[in-house]
């Protein structure tokens, strides 16, 4: 974490952000049947939001978000010259539903990326925007592509094996419903929404509200701003 309290259960500093090193930190939300848009057969929506300033981005080093490690249902995961991301076939990993947007992002400065799905297992039904501003699509790929499966995956932030993100990331915010029409309200000119109109499934801010544990066990604890008590924990992290 960036700047934290050393003492055991205290907040991180005001207006402080979580700073992955791009080798080992992560943050696991857990599985939950919440974080899963799909069983087999059918999609149903859902739409992702997070904050992030990278300090590298590179084939090795990249901004990740998804379900993916115990079983593949989608990835969110970007570099300098691309954000794409990939809602897996329930069975086969070589089969999937893939969107990759062109996008020049820059390090050192905070960028916004959303996600939209319409649930309908069609590359139309999948939108990117960056900055509030959709991207264009650039490649597609819907090789016997179905539907999502529930499967066994944590939600992970910003861990791939071997392309773990470097960089600092705020308010990682997840929907189980298209939220194309609410874009302008989630990227809030440019600064982090303290509301929503619709409530999030799950709620991560990365900051102040973030505790660290007393047990021993040495992990922050995220709290899910959403109230539905998906809380989050790191892995690799220090108390400072």
């Amino acid at each position: 974490a960036s700047n934290p309290l050393t003492q055991p259960n205290e907040a991180v500093e005001d207006a402080s952000v979580f700073d992955f090193d791009g080798i080992s930190q992560y943050v696991n939300c857990g599985d939950n049947d919440a974080f899963s848009f799909g069983n087999g057969t059918t999609d149903t929506p859902f739409t992702l939001s997070a904050w992030f300033n990278a300090d590298t981005l590179s084939s090795s080093q990249r901004f990740t978000i998804g379900k993916f490690d115990g079983g593949l249902e989608w990835l969110m995961q970007g570099r300098n010259n691309f954000i794409s991301m990939t809602l897996y076939d329930s069975t086969s990993s070589s089969e999937s539903l893939s969107t990759t947007y062109s996008a020049s992002i820059s390090t050192g400065v905070w960028t916004n990326i959303i996600f939209t799905y319409d649930g309908s297992g069609l590359t139309t039904g999948c939108k990117m925007y960056m900055n509030g501003s959709l991207l264009t699509t650039s490649n597609v790929k819907t090789s016997g592509y179905v539907a999502m499966g529930n499967k066994s995956s944590d939600l992970k932030i910003g861990a791939r094996s071997g392309k773990e993100f470097d960089g600092k990331m705020s308010n990682v915010v997840l929907w189980s419903t298209d939220e194309t029409a609410e874009i302008s309200n989630i990227y809030n000119s440019g600064v982090p929404a303290t509301t929503y109109t619709n409530t999030p499934t799950a709620w991560y801010k990365l900051d102040q509200s973030a505790n660290w544990d007393v047990s021993g066990s040495g992990y922050w604890d995220i709290p899910d701003a959403s109230g539905n008590g998906n809380d989050g924990i790191s892995s690799g992290m220090t108390s400072a």
